[in-house]
């Protein structure tokens, strides 16, 4: 069973496109009316781009080799391709459901061949910049002399891109369009291909260390940064977690990392991922906190498509599922991982998951469990990947920073209000430097990268939701409605005052609250008795446990100030942890107001007041108080 909630510890997150946070626990409990896993494969759409992507062949353009050389990379299946191909093709697919949803008679890959060369290459390039100009090099360098190669790509993914890309990579092309897509190919010359610039390409999507210190690359989920949901879950992961465990949709293992760094009694960890580009990454960055750690759990990674169900029993799963595939909202994706989980469950299982305050998981939840509660809450960051706020065009910056939805933003367009410095007025398909960009006279809010400090009132809940009186009630409407949104970094207690920080960096949200990082909070208690003068050494011991913990508490540094008022440094953020605290040693707290975060100090900000930080502000949270 799961453990009970203080009512005011349940809250729900929100994220507007990628996977959120809110940790909900559960237990299962048999489905009563059971039915298959919606297979990730089996419920794609008709994909236009494959059509596309054989016209030239269908208009006699192009022929195919005669000795059925075809390498077909990013392969999905489809009427057009089931028309046409033959055994022997070589489809290289290495998402699992696309991989498996591949007819059994071409040679399935999900890496393409190292030296292999075909008369034809074919390519359904991702959206993501960098990786589909890695895709492209490849493809290239896979074209027997005299082959070709074919790519073609929605109009609204980026085809135009797509095209004056290969005619920089390797000379002129041909295209034509049909189905809302582009479809392009070239019979590369070796002397027109750019050499410097394919060896450029080529190493574009390799793995490399991002800032949280975890191996990653491109084309994998929040690739780049942390996610806020993610780390969320893992903030609010308990240390009691035990047995055996199974992180669904585990990317670059993540979750499954700050799991051995917090859980101790972990045997056995299994990842599942769909993405194999993924796997070995994850293989690396479990290896890496092994070492990191000294435990070496059971630990096994496979390549998965997690809704065709799991084979193997748990104690505890963790997930940060999915619910979109391409550009299409897909809810049912996270529907069938959580049918996955409660099938993989032993009876006293329980499954840790983020989810969307707006995906309908609660009517299952409610049939395959016999409880379950939301135990956190935080604000989810939508993943920008190559798209700096410079180079976006005005009406998208501006709609982004919470001034409006689009239609209230290109009204604003035409009024004349966004303007340059100098009154010169800008239209909404313009590019401009953030800087010099004005609304109204005034300059534009910061771009992403944003971090404030609010001095919280007691009485005011940290949620984006509640009965009474949020934080975000203290801050301008339009910051909530930011993309990605302004999280708070951690959390303070309704009756409790002081620093708050919000910020929309999921890479600085995460290295505050982490674990590992250790940041001291400080904080002001009065006390309803007075202080024996054993208490100081009771915090600092290292060995005080708190009511229904099995772990203590780091140690902890009292500084008095009076009879009945101290300051306090922590470098963990448990539950109301400064109250039971002095709860432990036979006290307790009156008021608490958190007086720093690091080297960071409230200062002269009024009560109820909020300020931006500066560059060299943000650093002093990781200094010492």
């Amino acid at each position: 069973m799961i453990q009970p909630a203080d009512p005011a510890d349940l809250s729900l997150s929100m994220n507007r496109s990628a996977r959120p946070p809110g940790s909900i626990a559960v237990t299962p409990r048999a489905d009563p009316d059971r039915r298959p896993a919606v297979g990730t494969g089996a419920a794609l759409d008709r994909a236009p781009a494959l059509d596309a992507l054989m016209l030239p062949f269908a208009e006699h353009r192009l022929n195919w080799p005669t000795d059925g050389r075809v390498l077909f990379l990013r392969a999905r299946d489809g009427e057009a391709l089931r028309s046409v191909q033959k055994p022997g093709w070589v489809a290289v697919q290495g998402f699992k459901p696309l991989h498996d949803a591949l007819p059994d008679d071409l040679t399935r890959q999900a890496e393409p061949p190292a030296d292999a060369r075909f008369d034809v290459v074919l390519l359904l390039p991702p959206r993501q910049r960098e990786e589909s100009r890695a895709w492209l090099a490849r493809a290239l360098g896979a074209i027997a002399p005299g082959g070709v190669l074919v790519v073609a790509q929605s109009n609204n993914e980026g085809a135009r891109t797509l095209q004056d890309d290969l005619a920089r990579l390797c000379g002129p092309v041909q295209c034509e369009s049909k189905h809302k897509c582009r479809v392009i190919w070239t019979r590369p010359d070796p002397a027109a291909i750019d050499a410097a610039l394919l060896a450029d390409w080529r190493a574009l999507d390799a793995p490399r260390r991002i800032a949280a210190g975890y191996l990653s690359r491109p084309g994998l989920f929040s690739w780049d940064r942390i996610d806020a949901g993610s780390a969320l879950l893992a903030a609010h992961l308990p240390s009691n977690l035990a047995g055996r465990v199974a992180d669904l949709g585990a990317g670059y293992g993540y979750l499954s990392c700050e799991l051995l760094r917090r859980c101790a009694r972990v045997e056995a960890l299994d990842l599942y991922e769909a993405e194999a580009s993924a796997l070995p990454l994850a293989r690396a960055n479990i290896e890496a906190v092994m070492a990191e750690t000294g435990r070496r759990p059971t630990f096994a990674a496979y390549w998965q498509d997690v809704t065709a169900g799991l084979g193997q029993r748990y104690h505890a799963i963790l997930s940060n599922p999915p619910f979109h595939l391409d550009r299409g909202d897909r809810p049912d994706l996270g529907l069938a991982f959580i049918r996955a989980a409660a099938d993989a469950l032993r009876p006293d299982g329980r499954l840790w998951l983020v989810a969307n305050r707006h995906l309908p998981y609660e009517a299952m939840l409610d049939t395959r469990f016999g409880e379950w509660q939301v135990r956190a809450e935080g604000h989810g960051l939508q993943d920008h990947r190559g798209t700096e706020a410079e180079t976006m065009k005005l009406l998208r910056m501006i709609a982004n920073l919470g001034y409006g939805s689009r239609k209230e933003v290109m009204a604003m367009f035409r009024e004349g209000r966004i303007t340059e410095p100098d009154g010169e007025v800008l239209y909404s398909d313009d590019v401009r430097p953030h800087d010099i960009v004005r609304l109204d006279g005034e300059p534009l809010d910061p771009p992403q990268g944003m971090v404030l400090m609010l001095h919280k009132p007691t009485g005011v809940t940290c949620s984006t939701r509640d009965p009474g009186r949020v934080v975000y009630d203290l801050l301008p409407p339009r910051f909530r409605r930011r993309d990605p949104v302004l999280s708070c970094v951690g959390r303070l207690d309704r009756d409790t005052s002081g620093l708050l920080l919000f910020t929309d960096d999921g890479g600085l949200l995460h290295r505050i609250i982490s674990p590992r990082a250790k940041v001291a909070k400080v904080y002001r208690a009065t006390l309803g008795e007075d202080l024996r003068g054993d208490e100081a050494a009771t915090f600092a011991s290292g060995t005080l446990m708190l009511e229904s913990e099995d772990t203590p508490l780091a140690p902890a540094k009292l500084h008095v100030l009076g009879p009945r008022e101290a300051l306090i440094t922590v470098t963990e953020g448990r539950y109301h942890q400064i109250r039971r605290m002095f709860a432990a040693v036979g006290n307790h707290v009156v008021t608490l107001q958190r007086v720093a975060v690091g080297g960071l100090t409230l200062g002269e900000l009024p009560v109820g007041e909020w300020r931006l930080l500066e560059t060299v502000e943000r650093e002093q949270v990781f200094a010492e108080p």
